[in-house]
């Protein structure tokens, strides 16, 4: 009986930013983005990367992909991915902007933030980002670590359609003075309010 093939890594340059990939099928062709741990600027992740001249589908990325890119500004998503990981984009504290192209399944982009197709899950608040945030009224839950390491957030406004705030949805959130948590809310997770050192106040309506 033959055995998996092993899970290979290659390299890829588009539009000047060097990436990591791992080839998940080699007979589909298809990679996902692998831990890439020091990139910097305005990314723009390709829907096909190339290996020499093996030309592969992007579909993934992993978890944690991007975490903790201090220095990364901006991301664009192509169509073609189809699943983003766990906090791949988290604690990313430079990061004002996740942007999805508009032919996306499961995924899609508005004013930076990323969520899913249909925006009933916010997925990620970008780090960078200042000042208030009004969360759409589209929005149900809250996704693991949405906001966490946005230091400069000040204020949020959860609107009566969410119904979960997930584990550290929003820990670390050092400017972070007051919650107020609509009567809608049947679950908050693990840590979701830790490390928010400026946080005095969290109310909790009914």
């Amino acid at each position: 009986m033959a055995l998996p093939a092993l899970a290979r890594d290659f390299t890829y340059t588009y539009e000047g930013q060097t990436i990591t990939y791992t080839v998940l099928d080699e007979d589909a062709k298809t990679v996902k983005v692998a831990r890439n741990g020091n990139v910097s600027g305005d990314l723009v992740l390709p829907e096909h990367p190339m290996d020499g001249d093996i030309e592969y589908t992007l579909t993934t990325i992993r978890n944690y992909a991007f975490s903790s890119c201090s220095a990364l500004a901006s991301i664009e998503i192509p169509n073609s991915v189809t699943t983003i990981g766990e906090a791949a984009f988290s604690n990313c504290r430079n990061l004002i902007e996740i942007n999805v192209d508009s032919e996306n399944q499961n995924y899609s982009s508005e004013d930076g933030v990323l969520f899913n197709k249909y925006k009933s899950n916010l997925i990620q608040y970008p780090a960078g980002k200042e000042g208030s945030y009004n969360i759409p009224s589209t929005v149900e839950a809250i996704g693991d670590y949405a906001f966490q390491g946005c230091s400069s957030l000040t204020s949020v406004e959860i609107p009566n359609s969410v119904t979960t705030i997930e584990n550290y949805a929003f820990e670390d959130c050092s400017s972070l003075t007051s919650v107020e948590i609509p009567n809608s809310v049947t679950t908050i997770g693990t840590s979701a309010f830790r490390l928010c050192s400026a946080l005095t106040s969290v109310e909790i309506t009914n």
